[in-house]
């Protein structure tokens, strides 16, 4: 399991098709961007936030259970 040192949380792990993944304390809220790498799967990289953010959108049931929320997002 992955946490926050800073306040043991822990961490949410939300990646899209295109490399980015989107780490969430689940305790604090707060956000960290990972990029993709370059040739990581067959998308480019440098897929943004907000590229993870649409995906979430489309398909919400992923965080169902989770107590991040897509409100927690932005």
């Amino acid at each position: 399991m992955l946490k926050h040192i800073e306040d043991d949380g822990d961490l949410a792990v939300l990646a899209n098709d295109a490399g980015a993944v989107l780490l969430v304390c689940e305790t604090c809220k707060r956000r960290w961007l990972v990029q993709g790498a370059p040739g990581a799967r067959d998308a480019p990289s440098g897929a943004g936030a907000e590229s993870v953010l649409e995906a979430l959108r489309a398909h919400p049931d992923v965080l169902a259970g989770s107590p991040v929320s897509l409100d927690d997002l932005g």
